[in-house]
């Protein structure tokens, strides 16, 4: 697994092996060697009882390799703080023109086409990363001309929803 580097910078020797590496991140690493003979040792100990070949066992490790790469990839959620930044914004008319949503279309799980708006796309990105429900009524609201940027887009996300007025002209609270 991955360390954040945000985390890492915190203490690089708390997420660092001292004496044996396990995983691929830090093996060969100059100050982890004393344990490779040993790791060698016990490997073919290991193959010696089990009567399985070490064929076999580097076959097993291939056929898993996506999923085991998967495990060693940055997770999207060490983004949200980048992304969060006011300095860190593009501005949304820019994305808009680049999604053009008369340009772009996204086949669906059903095999249909889609075309998805950055204002959509935005929306399912930010609701999954930040875990928040109830914002579809705001989604219906928000023009893309009136974002400035990622960080605007949630905020607009949380205003509050304008009062439907009551049938007799009065504001029902």
């Amino acid at each position: 697994m991955v360390v954040p580097e945000r985390l890492r910078r915190v203490s690089e020797k708390a997420y660092t092996p001292q004496v044996v590496s396990i995983g691929p991140l830090h093996h060969g690493k100059e100050g982890l060697k004393a344990m490779e003979d040993h790791k060698k040792r016990y490997l073919q100990d290991y193959i010696r009882r089990t009567r399985v070949s070490l064929a076999d066992y580097v076959q097993k490790v291939k056929d898993q390799e996506a999923k085991l790469r998967s495990c060693y990839a940055e997770t999207i959620q060490d983004v949200w703080p980048d992304m969060r930044l006011l300095e860190n914004q593009l501005p949304f008319f820019i994305l808009e023109e680049l999604f053009d949503p008369d340009k772009i279309e996204v086949s669906s799980d059903n095999n249909n086409i889609e075309r998805l708006s950055i204002l959509n796309l935005c929306h399912n990105f930010f609701k999954n990363l930040m875990h928040i429900e109830g914002t579809d009524g705001n989604m219906e609201k928000l023009c893309a001309s009136k974002v400035e940027h990622f960080v605007d887009f949630c905020r607009n996300l949380h205003l509050p929803l304008p009062l439907k007025p009551h049938a007799k002209g009065r504001l029902k609270l």
